[in-house]
């Protein structure tokens, strides 16, 4: 990543609503090679009469050109104050950002289709739960009630730990670590196997070194620290977050969430 210039001015009354009003992201195909040329281009992006809005479609942002030299793209992105992504930050075609857009608001618009189409998107949160962090299941008494040693093929406790990439190449994965339970801690320890399921999400994903973003064991296990477990009501939901999180469009909904 080279530079990103951020310019804004405090605005008291924006404060009282959620969402503030759309902020203007610019993408740069190249840095500027001298003053001049920033200053053309400052002067470009600041009297642009009209932005194309992320919800108008993947259509791609509105083109930036010096003479006949198109030298990015800017777009409108309304930014919110309760953590919801900034869109329009490091894509160089932003009919992906417009994509990834209607996907969160629950419609599906890729490039080339003339209009969207609804699909039904839900958080996470309000369909699941998140297992334990892996300080609550192996942290220093009286934190965690488990050590974890070897793998074994009769674990009474089997868990999914750490990343292997020999593992890690079908979506069906092998516990790689059992947890024995702590004495005096057999009561703390129930609680926390509770939470053992067979979905599990990649919590520290890379998307250029690592096939993954959900893994799934054929036995109930417990997430360790970098495949804490995803519950649902319904085991049924186990199968589809694993499929939906391997799709493209899963791991669309996953970048546009990330941190990139």
């Amino acid at each position: 990543m080279a530079e990103c210039l951020v310019i804004a001015r405090k605005n008291k009354a924006a404060h009282s609503n959620k969402c503030l009003s759309p902020a203007q992201f610019t993408s740069l195909y190249e840095r500027p090679r001298d003053f001049a040329e920033a200053r053309s281009i400052a002067k470009e992006t600041s009297d642009s009469n009209h932005v194309r809005d992320i919800a108008e479609g993947p259509y791609g942002g509105s083109r930036l050109t010096i003479g006949d030299k198109t030298i990015g793209e800017t777009v409108a992105s309304p930014i919110s104050e309760d953590g919801g992504p900034w869109g329009g930050l490091r894509i160089r075609d932003y009919s992906l950002a417009q994509t990834a857009h209607s996907l969160a608001t629950s419609s599906l618009w890729l490039p080339g289709q003339p209009n969207a189409l609804g699909i039904k998107i839900a958080l996470l949160e309000s369909v699941g739960s998140l297992g334990r962090y892996d300080l609550d299941i192996t942290g220093r008494p009286p934190q965690g009630p488990f050590d974890k040693v070897e793998s074994s093929p009769t674990a009474t406790y089997p868990s999914l730990w750490n990343h292997n990439a020999n593992n890690e190449t079908r979506l069906i994965c092998e516990p790689d670590s059992q947890l024995v339970v702590r004495q005096g801690m057999e009561a703390k320890a129930a609680t926390v196997w509770a939470t053992a399921g067979r979905a599990h999400i990649n919590r520290e994903f890379t998307f250029g070194s690592q096939p993954l973003s959900v893994a799934f064991t054929e036995r109930a296990s417990i997430g360790g620290r970098v495949w804490p477990n995803v519950n649902f009501d319904n085991m049924r939901f186990d199968y589809a977050f694993t499929v939906w999180g391997n799709s493209t469009l899963g791991l669309l909904s996953h970048w546009w969430h990330s941190s990139r």
